[in-house]
Parts: structure tokens; C-alpha cells; sequence
């Protein structure tokens, strides 16, 4: 299947969702990556970082303050931040939330694996999750 800018015409195959409440004091846009916030009441937030260990993958636009469900296992789409060729090249987050492939041999953390190629940033891709596996 070809990336597309369009999220709803993609596929989703979640084998596994939770829920997470956003304190983080911005919107997380959908088919982006979050990772646990440092709090006691189940925070999401964006990553801000390729280092940061991913939780799930937002299926729809979160606003400040709501709670909503997270993809956290089986395939998710997420928002590419630049261009993927190859299908099947691991995938990992950036500062934004958006799916970037791999730097092996670099302390970047794999949220998966690309099942689409994405021509641009912007473009939406299916990602097999396999969250923390190939930090190293």
C-alpha cells in the first residue's frame, strides 16, 4: 500500500491499545508517537527526542487536558517526518512525534518497522510496532 497524506485512508491493526491522559499543554496530532509522561496519572506527551522510549502511536487528535487511546502494539499509522524509500527499514521517532527511519549502531530507540514507503515528510505510513526493540 502507498503512504498517502490522507490518515483515515489508511489501516490501523492494533493488537494492543491504552489509555493516557495529555497534561503535556499542547494538542498531539494524530499518527504521532508519545512516550510516558513523569507523573502519577498516566501522562502522555510527544517524544522530543530518537532516544526516547516510545509508548503507542496517537489514533486521533488529542487535545491538552483529554484522555483518549494509544496504539501500543500491532500496526499503526503514523505521520512520516521525511522521506522513506524502503519497505521493511526500521523506524524510529523524532522530536516531533513522526516516524524517521533508523540510525543503527546509535542510542536511537525503534518504535518498528515500515510496511509503506512514504515519498515526503508529512505523508501518513503503516508501522509495525515493535516498541524498544534495536536500541543498540
Amino acid at each position: 500500500m502507498a503512504s498517502t497524506t490522507n490518515y483515515e485512508s489508511q489501516k490501523c491493526s492494533p493488537t494492543a491499545q491504552d489509555h493516557g491522559y495529555n497534561n503535556s499543554g499542547v494538542t498531539i496530532p494524530q499518527g504521532r508517537g508519545v512516550k510516558r509522561a513523569n507523573d502519577a496519572v498516566d501522562g502522555v506527551l510527544l517524544t522530543a527526542a530518537s532516544t526516547d522510549i516510545p509508548y503507542g502511536v496517537s489514533t486521533a487528535e488529542v487535545l491538552n487536558g483529554a484522555h483518549a487511546s494509544f496504539i501500543t502494539e500491532g500496526v499503526a499509522v503514523v505521520e512520516a517526518g521525511a522521506a522513506m524509500a524502503t519497505n521493511g527499514v526500521g523506524v524510529m521517532l523524532d522530536s516531533a512525534g513522526k516516524a524517521i527511519a533508523w540510525v543503527a549502531g546509535s542510542a536511537n530507540v525503534r518504535l518498528g518497522w515500515l510496511r509503506d514507503t512514504a515519498s515526503a515528510a508529512g505523508e501518513f505510513v503503516r508501522v509495525e510496532l515493535a516498541i524498544g526493540y534495536g536500541t543498540t
